[in-house]
C-alpha cells in the first residue's frame, strides 16, 4: 500500500491516533496519545494494493462526510500490513465528493445505491460481493490504529469456534467507547466501560461478550451468508447488533471482544451511540428482539440484579479461579513462572474463569498480552498498587462472592491476603507453598550460619504454618513434603503435584537435533539466577569440582545456563566454561542436545527442582546432591548424588564416559517420565482436588 504526497501543501490532517503500549513498567500509567497530522481537503491520492485471493474483505458503508471516509482509509493505508486485503466502499446515496471517490482512491470496489438504503443493508450488499474469507464492517468514522487487522486475523485464525470480533472502540479523548455489549435477560443493553480508561485491565483481555459494536468487527464470509446478514426489517443500531450476535452463537460460534485490536471513532458520531440509549430507541429495539427471539433471552442472557463480574465476559456458567502469585509468569526464563503458566494453561482447558493477581502488579510484557489473549484478566498497574494495595482488598469484598477457588502461590505472596479472602470468600483455597521456605533457610543456614538467615526461617515457619493451616488443600511437590505437612497438621488435606508436565512423547527434543551419545561432549547447569541456591552451588561446583574434573578429563566443556546471572557468575566464563545468561527456548533445546550429563550441585534448597525435572523428560543423566534429589520417586535408580566434591567429579566422570550407564538411565528417566509427569497424571489430580 502507497500513501502518495503530491503538491507543496500539507496533504494530511489529524487522520491517525495512535494508541501507545505502556513500558514493560505498569506502575507508571499508560497513556493515549494523538498525533496530529494534515491533509488537503481536496483529492488524496490514496493507493491500495491489489490482491487476488485476499484474506480480508474490508467493507465501508458511506453517505456523504468525505472528509471522515478520506480519514479512515488513509488509516487503513497506514497501518494495515501484513495481511491481504480488498476495501468495498458502499456509497449510500453521497451527495459530496464521495461520488468521485475512484479518483482519489485507487484500487479499491465502488457499489452505489440510487436511494437511501442505511448502514445494514449496505453491508448486506457488500457481503455479497467480498471475496475474502472474512469480512470487516467499519463506519468511515472510524481511524484505524497499528496492528489492528493483524490482531484480527490472527484471533479468528487461532480458534475456529469464533464467528464474530470485536476490536476496542476508543474516542478521540480517549476515553473508551464500549468493553463488550452487556445484554440483560430483559432485552436492555449497556455498552460495559463507557466513557472509562481504556486502559483499565478489566478492558484489555480477550472475552467472550453478548454482542459488539457495529463501528468494527469481523465476522467469517461463510457464516455470515449461512445467516442471512444483518436482518434489513429493523435498522435500529442496537437491534442490528444484538441480533446478529444470536444468530451466530445460534450456530455454534463465539462472540468476542479482542482489546489489542484498536480503533479511534470521531467524536461527531458518538450521538450515534448515545442515541441509542434513549428509552424510546430502547424500548423499540427491545419489543423487536424479545419478538423475534423468545425464549433465547431466558437461557442466553443474565438478570440485571446478578451485577456485571459475570456478564461482562458471558461467565455465568464457568467456575472463577482467582491465582495470586509474586508476577506474571515469565515461562521462559524461570521454573516457577513455566510451572504457574503450565497451571492456567490447565485451569483454561478445564474451562474455569481465571483471574490472576500479581504481587508486583507489574505488566510484564510480552507475558501480560500473551494471558490476556488467552482470555486470563489481570489485575495490574498503578490503581491496585496505591494505599497499600487497598483496591486488592475492595475487588475481594465486591467479588469474593462470585469466586469459586482462590489458588495461591508462596507464603510471603499468599500470607498478605488469605484472611481477607476468607472474610469475603467461601471460596475453596488451595495454597502451593512451591517449596517450604522455612526447610529451605533452616538449610542455608546449616551452610552459611548467618544469623539473620535462621531469622527468616523462623519468620517464614510462622507464616507458612498459617498458610496451611487456613487453606482447604496444600500442595506439595514432593513427598517428603507431604509427609512433614502431616506431622505439622494433620488431617490436612494433602495432594502432591508434578513440579512440571508435558503433552510431548518422551524423551522431549527435536528428533532431528537430537544426538547420540558420542557427538555430545558437554556437562550443563540450568538454573535461574534469582535464586540463592544455584549462585552457591555452581560457584562451589567450579572452585571444588570442575578443577580436578578438567584435570582427569581436560576435554569436558561445561555450560551455565540462566537468566540474570550476577557478575560472579559471569566472571566464570573461560575457554572450557560457557556462561550463557537467559537463552529462548529453541536455544535451549540445541544445548540439551549436546549435552552429555546435567549438574545441579545444590547444597541447599526444598522440594523438587525444575532442573532435575526437565534433565528426566529430555532423557539426560543427572549427577546433583542430596538436597538436589529430592522428592524423586525411586531416585537412586537413575539419578548420581553425593555432597562431597571428590564423589561428585567421580559420578560425572563414571556416566560421561560409560555409553552402556548412558543409555540405562536413559530408558529409566522415559519410564518415569511417563508415569509422573504426562498431562494426563496432572489432570487426574486437579480433577480431584476441583470434584471434575
Amino acid at each position: 500500500m502507497i500513501l502518495r504526497r503530491d503538491g507543496v501543501l500539507p496533504l494530511i490532517k489529524r487522520i491517525i491516533f495512535e494508541f501507545k503500549d505502556a513500558a514493560s513498567t505498569v506502575l507508571d500509567r499508560k497513556v493515549v496519545s494523538v498525533t496530529h497530522l494534515h491533509y488537503s481537503e481536496s483529492a488524496i491520492p490514496v493507493f491500495f494494493e491489489q490482491f487476488e485471493n485476499p484474506t480480508v474483505s474490508i467493507v465501508i458503508p458511506v453517505h456523504n462526510e468525505w472528509k471522515h471516509t478520506i480519514s479512515c482509509l488513509t488509516s487503513l493505508a497506514l497501518t494495515s500490513r501484513n495481511i491481504s486485503y480488498e476495501i468495498i466502499i458502499v456509497d449510500d446515496s453521497s451527495e459530496d465528493e464521495t461520488r468521485s471517490i475512484e479518483f482519489s482512491v485507487q484500487n479499491i470496489t465502488v457499489l452505489r445505491n440510487e436511494s437511501f438504503e442505511g448502514f445494514f443493508n449496505c453491508c448486506n450488499k457488500a457481503a455479497q460481493k467480498a471475496r475474502g474469507k472474512y469480512i470487516i464492517f467499519l463506519n468511515n468514522y472510524i481511524n484505524v490504529q497499528y496492528n489492528w487487522l493483524q490482531r484480527l486475523v490472527d484471533t479468528a485464525d487461532l480458534d475456529e469456534t469464533i464467528g464474530m470480533i470485536g476490536s476496542k472502540v476508543i474516542s478521540e479523548k480517549g476515553k473508551l467507547i464500549d468493553g463488550g455489549t452487556i445484554v440483560w435477560r430483559d432485552g436492555t443493553a449497556a455498552h460495559y466501560g463507557l466513557h472509562d480508561d481504556p486502559i483499565k485491565p478489566e478492558y484489555c483481555y480477550k472475552k467472550d461478550v453478548d454482542a459488539l459494536l457495529h463501528h468494527c468487527f469481523l465476522v467469517k464470509k461463510n457464516l455470515f451468508m449461512e445467516i442471512g446478514g444483518f436482518d434489513s426489517v429493523d435498522s435500529s443500531f442496537l437491534f442490528a447488533q444484538i441480533d446478529i450476535a444470536l444468530k451466530i452463537r445460534g450456530r455454534g460460534q463465539k462472540v468476542v471482544f479482542q482489546p489489542k485490536s484498536v480503533v479511534i471513532l470521531k467524536e461527531k458520531n458518538l450521538g450515534r451511540i448515545n442515541n441509542a440509549n434513549k428509552s424510546s430507541l430502547r424500548r423499540k429495539a427491545r419489543e423487536s428482539l424479545i419478538k423475534k427471539w423468545g425464549n433465547e433471552f431466558n437461557s442466553n442472557f443474565m438478570e440485571r440484579n446478578q451485577g456485571t463480574f459475570h456478564a461482562r465476559d458471558r461467565s455465568g456458567t464457568k467456575k472463577t479461579m482467582v491465582i495470586i502469585d509474586h508476577k506474571i509468569p515469565t515461562f521462559d526464563q524461570d521454573a516457577g513462572s513455566r510451572t504457574m503458566y503450565q497451571y492456567i494453561t490447565m485451569f483454561l482447558e478445564f474451562g474455569f474463569n481465571v483471574k490472576f493477581i500479581p504481587y508486583n502488579y507489574q505488566k510484564l510484557e510480552p507475558y501480560a498480552s500473551d494471558l490476556e489473549n488467552m482470555g486470563v484478566e489481570i489485575l495490574y498497574g498503578y490503581d491496585y498498587f496505591k494505599n497499600n494495595c487497598k483496591n486488592v482488598f475492595k475487588y475481594f469484598a465486591m467479588n469474593g462472592k462470585y469466586f469459586d477457588f482462590v489458588y495461591l502461590n508462596r507464603p510471603d505472596v499468599s500470607y498478605p491476603f488469605i484472611d481477607s479472602i476468607k472474610k469475603h470468600s467461601a471460596a475453596k483455597i488451595l495454597y502451593n507453598g512451591v517449596d517450604f521456605h522455612f526447610v529451605r533457610l533452616q538449610r542455608e543456614y546449616e551452610v552459611s550460619r548467618d544469623v539473620k538467615t535462621l531469622e527468616n526461617s523462623k519468620m517464614f515457619q510462622n507464616m507458612e504454618m498459617h498458610l496451611f493451616n487456613n487453606s482447604d488443600v496444600v500442595l506439595t511437590i514432593s513427598e517428603f513434603e507431604k509427609n512433614l505437612l502431616s506431622k505439622m497438621v494433620p488431617g490436612k488435606k494433602t495432594f502432591v503435584f508434578p513440579t512440571f508436565f508435558y503433552k510431548d512423547t518422551f524423551p522431549l527434543g527435536n528428533r532431528n537435533r537430537s544426538k547420540d551419545f558420542f557427538s555430545r561432549n558437554s556437562i550443563t547447569f540450568i538454573g535461574g539466577f534469582h535464586h540463592n541456591p544455584n549462585i552457591d552451588g555452581i560457584l562451589w561446583f567450579v572452585k571444588d569440582v570442575y578443577s580436578e574434573l578438567i584435570k582427569k578429563s581436560p576435554g569436558i566443556k561445561l555450560n551455565i545456563i540462566g537468566s540474570h546471572p550476577p557478575e560472579e557468575i559471569l566472571s566464570l566464563k573461560s575457554s572450557s566454561i560457557n556462561v550463557t545468561g537467559f537463552i529462548s527456548d529453541d536455544d535451549l533445546e540445541l544445548y540439551y542436545s549436546d549435552t552429555r550429563v546435567v549438574i545441579a550441585p545444590l547444597r541447599f534448597g526444598a522440594g523438587v527442582k525444575g532442573k532435575i525435572i526437565e534433565a528426566i523428560v529430555y532423557g539426560l543423566p543427572i549427577v546433583t546432591t542430596s538436597i538436589g534429589k529430592e522428592g524423586i520417586v525411586d531416585a537412586d535408580e537413575f539419578i548420581y548424588s553425593t555432597d562431597t566434591a571428590d564423589e561428585f567429579c567421580e559420578s560425572i566422570l563414571r556416566v560421561f564416559n560409560d555409553e552402556h550407564e548412558w543409555n540405562r538411565i536413559r530408558k529409566i528417566e522415559i519410564k518415569y517420565s511417563k508415569k509422573y509427569l504426562g498431562y494426563g497424571n496432572a489432570v487426574n489430580i486437579f480433577k480431584q482436588i476441583f470434584g471434575l
